[in-house]
């Protein structure tokens, strides 16, 4: 079998270097970001793949973006969001979170408590939630992904924390610190 040469562009070869490096440096927040969203951590692992092949097809290598992060998570949760629009799954924060418990009767109560308590908040609320406490975005990073103002997503982030604390304490019976 011959296999033909294939000229590859200093566009191509610049691309590919520059996301090969952010593949191992967001994968993995990426993917468990994604699995938060889809639940199902097959379709999450797609979605990462997907996102890089769009980050591929529209990078500029001459005009990169400010917040690699912030960008390639766009992407991703645009892709995520298409995803649940086509599998007409909007109740994704049920099925989605995984506490770290010790004991398996804590995880049940606890898994029950957290699910209800982000079924109950507004999806962009419970987004902005994700994405700073489990992805690890900054508010900055946040603002840039959704082209939003710092101090409309610092506002957000904040009454959704009050409002997440106020429903897991009334679900769980106390008060958390």
């Amino acid at each position: 079998m011959i296999i033909p040469y294939v000229h590859t562009t200093e566009r191509e070869t610049a691309v590919t270097k520059v996301i090969s490096q952010w593949f191992d440096d967001y994968h993995d927040a990426m993917f468990r970001y994604l699995t938060r969203i889809v639940g199902q951590p097959e379709q999450a692992a797609d979605l990462v793949q997907e996102t890089f092949l769009r980050a591929i097809k529209v990078l500029d290598p001459a005009v990169l973006p400010a917040i690699p992060q912030a960008w390639l998570f766009r992407i991703a949760s645009n892709l995520a969001l298409d995803h649940l629009r086509r599998q007409r799954r909007w109740s994704w924060f049920m099925r989605s979170w995984q506490p770290e418990a010790n004991n398996f009767a804590q995880n049940v109560e606890m898994t029950q408590a957290i699910r209800g308590c982000l079924a109950k908040l507004k999806p962009q609320d419970a987004e902005v939630l994700l994405m700073v406490h489990y992805a690890g975005c900054s508010p900055a990073e946040v603002a840039n992904l959704n082209g939003e103002e710092l101090g409309a997503v610092r506002k957000r982030l904040s009454r959704a924390r009050d409002r997440f604390r106020s429903l897991y304490e009334e679900e769980r019976g106390h008060e958390v610190s």
